[in-house]
């Protein structure tokens, strides 16, 4: 099995990790709805309306586990979830996302790994 990056997992914009054909992705969240897109068509069921139930990034209990990479995670996940670009194979389909935050939001603002952000946005 390959490695993972962190920086695709944690949909951290870099450059094109994985290429199929024509479509390129540059995070594995968005590399997952179109694996689950090309599974359904292959059951006839290409017109199926994808909703993500539930989405999180572990804090503790394994490698790349914390909370700042949760704090990441989730705050890249709204940002690619509100860009409403939908992915390369359905781009006019935005998917509906649930978070499943498992981490007291207020420790997340001790992160220093993001600069400028914080998830409990109050104003």
């Amino acid at each position: 099995m390959r490695d993972v990056r962190l920086e695709y997992a944690l949909l951290t914009p870099s450059e094109t990790v994985v290429t199929d054909g024509t479509n390129t992705y540059q995070n594995l969240f968005v590399a997952l709805l179109d694996t689950a897109y090309v599974a359904l068509e292959k059951l006839s069921g290409g017109a199926v309306k994808i909703v993500v139930s539930e989405s999180g990034w572990p804090t503790a209990g394994g490698t790349a586990a914390s909370v700042c990479n949760a704090r990441t995670y989730v705050k890249n996940l709204i940002q690619t979830v509100n860009s409403k670009t939908g992915s390369p194979r359905r781009p006019e389909r935005v998917t509906e996302t649930y978070l499943l935050l498992d981490f007291d939001i207020r420790l997340v603002n001790n992160c220093s790994d993001i600069s400028g952000s914080r998830l409990d946005n109050r104003r």
